[in-house]
């Protein structure tokens, strides 16, 4: 049996146990509201936080409440989603009086391990609300920090051991375990000055060296350059201390 046959006998017999398909007759009904209803690609989290934060401040109103009382009271027990929510209403100036026809309202949600609040101030213009100003805070710490030791050495300071990245406490257990002093530099230091501020010989930096300045830097690459110890840039590769939450399959993309 030639090979254009077989194909042809499968064909076939494809076609014999194929069902026949309804035609059925689609049409789009798109009521009139106030509130725009088109395609929405996003997660639950993108409609029912407003949704919940809706109900919250209907709450609120009811309860003849300030918004940000009223759910500074329901997040007693959640002291991160309490901490974006009053450094979002501090930011925004939340309490001063506004002027005349301008409004202002905030929500705050809980997702993915991230906490965001957002504060809007709107204006009713012939009869339809336009945004002034939007005050956001996002918390999308993971109670990690990242760090590395150096030591001192002359003309600047040597990396001692690979970049890690690990809680407050197992930094504080690694440094415990080394009886030099330390110098701690960097916003996670600081962050975390409750925790390793503890160690005995630990010490923090100024807050202003938190982020290196441009003649910093300079100062520790010059010793360097007069080494004449140069990096081509195609040899520069980013460092990733940990794989991302999601990544692209590139072999079943590409496929």
């Amino acid at each position: 049996m030639s090979k254009a046959h077989r194909m042809s006998r499968r064909y076939s017999v494809r076609r014999r146990k194929a069902k026949p398909v309804m035609h059925t007759a689609t049409s789009s009904i798109s009521p009139k509201s106030a509130i725009p209803s088109l395609w929405w690609r996003s997660v639950g989290h993108s409609h029912t936080a407003f949704v919940m934060e809706t109900m919250i401040d209907e709450l609120a109103a009811a309860a003849g409440e300030d918004p940000v009382a009223f759910r500074r009271k329901l997040l007693a027990k959640h002291p991160r989603v309490l901490a974006t929510l009053e450094l979002a209403a501090q930011k925004a100036g939340w309490g001063k009086p506004l002027p005349k026809g301008r409004a202002r309202g905030i929500a705050v949600h809980e997702s993915f391990g991230s906490v965001c609040a957002h504060v809007a101030d709107v204006v009713l213009e012939k009869g339809a609300i336009r945004v002034l100003r939007v005050v956001s805070v996002i918390d999308a710490r993971r109670g990690e920090v990242y760090w590395a030791i150096y030591r001192a050495v002359p003309g600047g300071v040597q990396r001692i051991g690979d970049y890690q990245i690990s809680s407050p406490d197992d930094l504080a257990s690694e440094l415990t375990a080394d009886p030099e002093p330390t110098l701690g530099v960097g916003d996670g230091a600081h962050r975390y000055a409750d925790v390793l501020g503890e160690i005995g010989g630990f010490e923090l930096a100024d807050p202003a060296l938190s982020h290196p300045s441009a003649s910093s830097l300079v100062q520790l690459a010059h010793p360097r350059a007069m080494r004449e110890e140069f990096v081509n840039q195609s040899e520069v590769e980013p460092i990733y201390l940990r794989r991302p939450d999601a990544e692209i399959n590139w072999v079943t993309r590409n496929g």
